[in-house]
């Protein structure tokens, strides 16, 4: 929690944004990703994204992967974004700081690129392609253990001179340049980037996380026999389960 001309404001340091090679604040209102290319003002954009506490043992198999965004401005299909995704090679990646470059961090070996050619209405979620090949190398390193940090890297590139921005904008987990403005990740918790990771392992069937609130469940006996199958959830909180057969039908 810091404080700014006399309001308090909550802040995070799991999402920062670097423009070329300097670091911009870990305070900003949106995260900004990919290039600017008017003749004025030209920047490679990268945004680094953490996501504390995922609890997926070593071991377990990622079926399925992406990050949901919140859009923090609309966005024509003509702004053009390709933005590379690739994952912090650590087993336990630690928060941002501003006297150090996102694009210093080691990186994983799998990597995927996010051609964003689509409009955006300001506000709505999109996401990303699946990037469970990221997640996979990172929960297979040797020191890994669930309820370790993962940290995502998207990369901007020089896209050349354009009349269009080729950046996408989407909300931040705060808000600092406008504490009073309802479009932004504090007053609307729900539009934070959020990490939604499917998986299995030997212990469990599959099974999806999505957002720091969520909870791990357990369904068991696995294989479960056809008349009976039990779900087990962390916590007595209203939760929604989507049951699917082994043809992928719901």
């Amino acid at each position: 929690t810091i404080e700014d001309n006399g309001v308090l404001l909550a802040v995070s340091s799991d999402d920062a944004e670097q423009e070329n090679d300097e670091m911009d604040s870990l305070t900003d209102d949106d995260l900004d990703a990919g290039w600017e290319g008017a003749p004025e003002d030209q920047n490679i954009l990268t945004t680094g994204l953490r996501f504390r506490g995922i609890p997926i043992p070593r071991g377990a198999v990622v079926n399925s992967a992406y990050i949901q965004v919140w859009s923090h401005e609309g966005k024509s299909a003509e702004d053009v974004a390709r933005i590379t995704i690739t994952g912090e090679a650590d087993d336990n990646a630690q928060t941002y700081t501003e006297d150090a470059l996102i694009t210093d961090r080691p990186r994983t070996n799998a990597e995927i690129l996010w051609e964003v050619a689509e409009e955006w209405e300001i506000w709505e979620m999109y996401q990303t392609p699946d990037i469970k090949d990221i997640v996979q190398e990172i929960i297979d390193r040797d020191n890994w253990e669930a309820g370790n940090a993962i940290a995502f890297m998207l990369l901007g590139e020089n896209q050349g001179l354009s009349d269009f921005e080729n950046a996408r904008e989407f909300e931040s987990y705060e808000n600092i340049a406008d504490p009073e403005d309802g479009g932004d990740g504090q007053n609307h918790p729900e539009r934070r980037p959020r990490l939604v990771i499917s998986f299995s392992s030997p212990s469990t069937s599959v099974f999806s996380l999505s957002g720091p609130e969520a909870k791990p469940l357990k369904v068991f006996p696995n294989p479960a026999s056809s008349d009976l199958a039990n779900i087990e959830l962390d916590a007595e909180t209203a939760a929604v389960v989507k049951l699917y057969d082994a043809n992928g039908r719901l």
